[in-house]
């Protein structure tokens, strides 16, 4: 098998984009380990470790909204979105 290296130019993100991607990232995670599809052993990242309730659930909503906020100072932000 053939294995090829590719070196890619540095990922430039908008902050309002990186919420919104960052957003649906942790809804798939929560909605997976609610589906069973995954479970926290299988992600070792910190980041991530959180309990989760229902859908729609308004603490369940500030609880994400936290989460992408320290998830976005992990990144490198270029545009002044909010």
């Amino acid at each position: 098998m053939n294995f090829h290296r590719y070196s890619m130019d540095p990922l430039i993100i908008d902050r309002s984009h990186l919420n919104s991607a960052l957003q649906s990232f942790v809804h798939l995670v929560l909605v997976n380990r609610a589906l069973g599809a995954i479970s926290t052993r299988d992600i070792q990242c910190s980041d991530l470790d959180m309990q989760y309730t229902v859908i729609d659930d308004s603490k369940l909503l500030l609880f994400v909204d936290s989460k992408i906020e320290e998830l976005t100072k992990l990144f490198d932000i270029s545009g002044s979105g909010t």
